[in-house]
């Protein structure tokens, strides 16, 4: 399938989130494993802090994939001082504009004991 679809079916499940669990998954396993053009790439990052110490990617993945959320391409841990353990994710091909559509959903959620911090890292230009 061609990004181009999955994106407009994702804007269209984004305006129903009663279709959301059923479609969604389904959306998430295509989003798993697509290549694009290199040189059209756009990437976003978003940064999710106190995050539960023991919380795997996996656990990660599924959290926020339940919540509208493609799957993310790599998760770097940053441990600050250990007290609010905080995770760093790179979304390969998705637009920051998509994950700032997205992150009020789990902004402040309670997860895991705690309340999480999630914001979208600002774009920057690596040239």
């Amino acid at each position: 399938m061609e990004s181009h679809k999955l994106f407009a079916y994702t804007e269209l499940l984004l305006k129903d989130p009663q279709k959301l669990s059923p479609a969604f998954s389904t959306l998430c396993a295509l989003f798993d494993g697509l290549t694009f053009d290199e040189e059209n790439v756009v990437m976003a990052e978003l940064w999710v802090a106190n995050i539960e110490d023991n919380t795997t990617d996996e656990e990660i993945k599924t959290f926020l994939c339940h919540y509208g959320f493609p799957p993310f391409d790599t998760i770097r841990r940053v441990e600050g001082t250990g007290e609010r353990p905080a995770v760093v994710l790179e979304f390969n091909d998705i637009g920051a504009h998509v994950l700032q559509s997205l992150q009020p959903r789990v902004h402040n959620m309670f997860w895991k004991s705690r309340t999480l911090t999630v914001q979208v890292v600002p774009t920057r230009d690596e040239s």
